[in-house]
């Protein structure tokens, strides 16, 4: 009797464990079809899912090949990186061999960090441009070059709106963006002078509802501006008689064309201390990226002059306004200038009846050398110092006929020849571009 009564109640433990396992794998089941959504609408008669994730299309060859090498850099300098903290954590102490050794493989690690580093950014970029957003960490350092490359941190960074606009254009073509590329994009184009696409982003700005009014405003003032310009750049080269000062400098060569026609006094002035080579050797003592480029200073840290002053030129009727590549001279308390004057990074015509501009970088790589200028400010004190950049010579050519000499204030303005004046000695069958010009306004 005592055997059935042990064989009854193991059988009906058994018969419990089972009744509790059918009904756990039940409830199982109810969950899995609750979290699966709206039930059996995504899962067909054998319980798999109906629906299935979007698959991106392939990459092409060349995108892949890409993507491999940025991951391949990617995966070899965050690996030296935890060495570099490993190796930081386990310096042995009271071995001077054996410390000199690990420093030395850290050492190592760290230059070929630096390269890397440099070697990764350029690597995300090529990738995007073949497979725009295919890579998180690609597409997070490319918007960290977008940013440095208008807003530059990095001592030995450039302003790069160029660089920037390309990276944006990429995604431009996407109907929804976030502002944050929009507006970096409007700012690239503005600074790249391309007013027409400027206007366009704003436009989407607009239609998602984060634009500020000031934009438009700015945009519309500075392109009618921009306009008058190109009008007088049209007509001064059909004459081509303007001076150009050619300008060597440790970044690079470029050429500036000299407004004579309406800063005649500027720019007899600069040319005579260019002719007496007091800009030799002079340092950009103040470089602020996307902003502009200073020189001309006795000292070298914008405390300088030359002794005298001329009369400014920014409130003449024909005054040039300020764009990328504009020459510009710096004016004191009075409105008077002498020999320090800014180089714009780009439009900046909040300048205009302050400043006088008195010439203009001609190309696209002249502009692209003002970039490269070393970011440095010895106006202010600087923990790290950059090596500033130098003006090596300045040579003029394409001079007109006449003498360029300086006219302090308070001298005879009539000692410097003006547009009018020569105009009334040229041939009447050969007009110069003030001519021209006085023709057409």
């Amino acid at each position: 009797m005592k055997l059935f009564k042990t064989f009854f109640f193991a059988m009906l433990m058994l018969l419990v464990m089972a009744t509790t396992a059918q009904t756990f794998a039940q409830s199982g089941n109810r969950s899995a079809g609750s979290r699966g959504g709206s039930g059996s609408s995504n899962r067909t008669n054998d319980g798999s899912s109906s629906k299935q994730p979007e698959e991106l299309p392939p990459l092409s060859n060349e995108a892949q090949t890409a993507m491999n090498r940025f991951e391949m850099t990617r995966t070899t300098l965050m690996a030296n990186k935890r060495q570099i903290d490993k190796l930081y954590r386990t310096v042995p102490i009271g071995f001077v061999e054996k410390q000199k050794e690990h420093m030395r493989v850290i050492k190592n690690l760290e230059t070929e960090n630096e390269v890397l580093q440099q070697r990764i950014v350029a690597e995300a970029v090529a990738l995007f441009r073949l497979a725009p957003g295919r890579n998180r960490f690609a597409t997070i350092l490319v918007m960290q070059q977008v940013q440095e490359a208008l807003a530059p941190k990095d001592p030995e960074s450039h302003f790069n709106p160029k660089l920037a606009l390309e990276i944006c254009s990429l995604m431009l073509s996407e109907e929804k963006l976030p502002w944050e590329i929009l507006i970096r994009a409007f700012r690239a184009s503005y600074a790249l002078q391309d007013f027409e696409r400027a206007r366009m982003i704003l436009d989407r700005l607009e239609q998602i509802g984060t634009l500020k009014p000031v934009y438009y405003e700015l945009l519309e003032k500075t392109n009618q501006k921009w306009q008058d310009e190109l009008l007088i750049r049209r007509l001064e080269s059909q004459t081509g008689d303007l001076p150009i000062a050619i300008f060597k400098t440790t970044e690079g060569i470029f050429r500036v064309e000299l407004f004579e026609n309406q800063a005649p006094l500027t720019v007899n002035n600069f040319v005579a201390l260019a002719e007496e080579n007091f800009y030799d050797g002079r340092t950009f003592y103040q470089v602020i990226p996307s902003e502009y480029a200073a020189t001309g200073c006795r000292n070298d840290n914008g405390t300088g002059n030359v002794g005298y002053a001329i009369e400014g030129e920014a409130t003449r009727e024909k005054a040039r306004s300020h764009f990328a590549g504009t020459l510009t001279m710096m004016p004191d308390a009075m409105g008077n200038t002498a020999s320090k004057f800014l180089i714009c990074h780009q439009p900046k015509i909040e300048l205009d009846g302050r400043f006088t501009a008195f010439g203009r970088v001609m190309s696209e790589e002249g502009i692209a050398v003002i970039h490269k200028l070393n970011t440095h400010d010895a106006t202010q004190f600087q923990t790290a110092k950059t090596e500033p950049s130098k003006i090596i010579s300045i040579t003029i050519e394409n001079k007109r006929a006449h003498e360029y000499i300086k006219s302090p204030v308070g001298t005879a303005v009539s000692s410097v020849s003006t547009p009018e004046d020569d105009s009334e000695e040229d041939d009447e069958d050969t007009p110069s571009s003030f001519d021209l010009l006085q023709k057409n306004n």
